[in-house]
Formats: structure tokens, C-alpha cells, sequence
């Protein structure tokens, strides 16, 4: 049975072995493809008239790059998997519970917003009111000050040429007749 490897285990061997190659890399291959390396045979004869090429050397140029990329899929699958247990779904449920717990916050405060802008829109109704009543109050106001004005400028202009009656008439010797005369002819 194997051991569990430990994934920085892992990582070092990976790094290992892309940072300094060396030949067991194909027997390594090739052995884990289930294949003893040392009882390789040749089976093919220049008899057949199928000349044998020694495949060796270019399994070897190949391996290379073919652990290379294994290698690095490896090294995502770590990263991943390191990545997946940094992130647990506890975390991820209280950042969604702290997440729901600022949005119903939020719409609390739209709600009071809302609210206060409806009483906001109701007492600017109520004093843009109040001011056109004050408005039509002071145009009454302005409108019987000018009449009593008026009134005011007939009376005087009036008493002013009564006053000039009176003083263009000459009183008489007697007094008392011409303060009843002035008196009668206020009278009228």
C-alpha cells in the first residue's frame, strides 16, 4: 500500500525534477507505463527487411517535455487544491450572511429615506400654501391701504379747500356770527 504524499512533498519533487532532468527519466516512464525497462527486446530483424532504429534517445527528448507538461498540470491541480482549502464554505456563508446583513441594511435606510422625503414633500406643500394665503392677505391689505389713501387724499383735498374758503372769507366785526356761519357751513 502506498503512503500518503504530502503535497509539498509533491511540489519538491516536481521542481526537482524539471530543474535538473536526468536519464531514469524514461525508465521512469516506462516503468510506471507498466513496462520493465531492462527486458526491453528487440523484436524486429533486418531478415523481415524492417530495419530497427534504436528509439531510445528520442523517448528520452520526448519525456522531457511530456513530464514538463505533466508537471505543470500538477502544479495547477496543487495550486488548485490550495486554492479550494483556503476557501472553506463557512467563509463563503458568512461573507453571504454579512453581505445580506449590509443590502437589508441598506434598504432600510432607502425605506427612512423615502419616508422622510414624503414628509418633506408634504410640509413644503403646507408652507408653499400657507405662503400664497399670506401672499393673497398682503394683496388685500395693499389693495384697501391704496383705496383708504385715496379716500384719504379726497378728504384732505377737500378739507383744503374748505380751509381756503375760510380763510379767504374776511371774518366780520362779529365773532360769534362768523363762528356760526363757519359751523353751519361745515354742517352741510
Amino acid at each position: 500500500m502506498n503512503a500518503p504524499v504530502h503535497h509539498d512533498d509533491l511540489r519538491k519533487a516536481v521542481v526537482d525534477s524539471l530543474s535538473a532532468p536526468s536519464e531514469d527519466i524514461a525508465r521512469h516512464v516506462l516503468a510506471m507505463a507498466g513496462a520493465n525497462p531492462n527486458q526491453i527486446e528487440k523484436a524486429i530483424t533486418t531478415g523481415t527487411g524492417l530495419v530497427a532504429y534504436d528509439l531510445q534517445a528520442p523517448a528520452k527528448n520526448l519525456a522531457g517535455p511530456i513530464l514538463g507538461a505533466c508537471a505543470a498540470v500538477l502544479l495547477l491541480a496543487l495550486a488548485a487544491l490550495w486554492i479550494a482549502s483556503a476557501v472553506t464554505e463557512a467563509d463563503l456563508r458568512a461573507s453571504l450572511q454579512a453581505a445580506q446583513t449590509q443590502a437589508d441594511a441598506a434598504t432600510r435606510n432607502l425605506a427612512t429615506c423615502q419616508g422622510d422625503q414624503d414628509a418633506l414633500t408634504k410640509s413644503l406643500g403646507v408652507q408653499n400654501a400657507s405662503l400664497s394665503a399670506l401672499k393673497a392677505q398682503g394683496e388685500a391689505v395693499t389693495t384697501s391701504a391704496n383705496k383708504a389713501v385715496q379716500a384719504a387724499t379726497v378728504a384732505s383735498n377737500a378739507a383744503a379747500a374748505s380751509a381756503g374758503k375760510l380763510l379767504a372769507e374776511k371774518p366780520s366785526s362779529d365773532l360769534c356770527a362768523s363762528a356760526d356761519a363757519l359751523i353751519l357751513e361745515t354742517v352741510k
